[in-house]
């Protein structure tokens, strides 16, 4: 949703900031430890097992919002450089004063808010309790808040819980809960703020990316958790392709998505040319499946992270500074054109 928000908001002046924190030492990392999985106390193991303090984080992602940075860094070397390789084409990170909280449990809120009142002088701090899965409080209290305060110049979202466990062995409702908080929360809450930040309406793509980014974490969630299973997970990045779907798209599609498009190449393929990519992909038992659009290809394998990549190590290593420079370029070619139509249009 971020990376949604930053290219709708490009023009608007509103900065769109997110952060990876590592294992921070809060009692909801206390918590986990309890229904954490044999797989995942492994996987902390290989990356160091290092537990980080409150304090070392949120210094990190001051003087990333200080510098204006899109991916905030972590006090973990490790963590940063799987950010800047799975960065595509977001702002890459290499080449305050708190008035207003929002929490929903009243003890720890005041608690906090009392540490801030002693610790930074002329700083005045306004408390709200609220249930960020409940979008009509969340608007109460936004409301509230911009009336105390005047004009709302950062929001942080840091709501959000991990109870860990196996796929199979968590209900349901471990599922709804955790994407209400973690994800409908933070929609609930820049819902509720940007109004307050933008004067000028926009319209984008951002209702639709962040399912797929949703989907794509799933994936990669889950290939890790069968990979002794026998069970292979794969991912499909369709480009535009000519279905039902995308002429209805087009009927409601704002400039800013035409403008990207058209920087994009404005290539329509047809549902045969994807399926047989696809296909050729599960039958080499490619994690990432092709597709017949190169640059998708191209920001896919930039993009992978630490997942399997479809191409030669030597020949990535080979072609990455290629592959960065050429990225950047895209990015600002993109950023340009979406902008322009924002600007075109207001």
């Amino acid at each position: 949703m971020a990376d949604s928000l930053r290219n709708e908001l490009l023009a608007s002046g509103v900065r769109v900031s997110v952060a990876y924190p590592p294992d921070t030492d809060t009692p909801g990392y206390a918590a986990e430890q309890k229904t954490k999985p044999p797989e995942c106390h492994a996987v902390s193991r290989a990356a160091g097992d290092v537990l980080y303090s409150p304090e070392q984080v949120a210094r990190c992602m001051v003087h990333g919002i200080e510098a204006g940075a899109h991916h905030l860094p972590s006090p973990d070397f490790g963590h940063n450089v799987m950010i800047a390789a799975s960065a595509g084409l977001t702002p890459r990170r290499y080449p305050v004063a708190l008035e207003c909280l929002l929490a929903p449990l009243v003890a720890k809120l005041d608690a906090a808010a009392e540490d801030l009142r002693s610790s930074a002088k002329n700083c005045t701090v306004h408390t709200f309790a609220v249930d960020v899965t409940d979008y009509a409080q969340v608007c109460e209290a936004i409301t509230a808040a911009h009336l105390s305060i005047g004009h709302i110049d950062m929001l942080v979202c840091c709501e959000g819980t991990s109870p860990p466990g196996r796929f199979l062995e968590q209900d349901l409702s471990v599922f709804r809960r955790t994407m209400d908080l973690n994800y409908h929360g933070t929609v609930h809450a820049v819902k509720a703020v940007l109004p307050h930040m933008v004067a000028a309406r926009t319209v984008g793509l951002s209702s639709y990316c962040p399912t797929m980014c949703a989907v794509r974490g799933l994936a990669d969630s889950l290939r890790n958790e069968l990979l002794a299973s026998g069970v292979r997970v794969s991912v499909a990045y369709p480009p535009d392709t000519d279905t039902p779907g995308f002429t209805a798209e087009q009927q409601t599609k704002p400039p800013e998505c035409h403008a990207l498009s058209r920087a994009a190449g404005d290539v329509l393929y047809s549902p045969e040319q994807v399926a047989r990519c696809m296909v050729h992909g599960i039958e080499a038992g490619a994690y990432h499946l092709p597709s017949p659009n190169f640059g998708h290809n191209v920001m896919v394998a930039a993009s992978a992270g630490l997942t399997p990549r479809r191409y030669p190590v030597a020949l990535e290593c080979l072609l990455a500074p290629l592959v960065v420079l050429a990225l950047r370029l895209f990015g600002w070619v993109v950023d340009s054109a979406v902008v322009k139509a924002a600007r075109s249009r207001a």
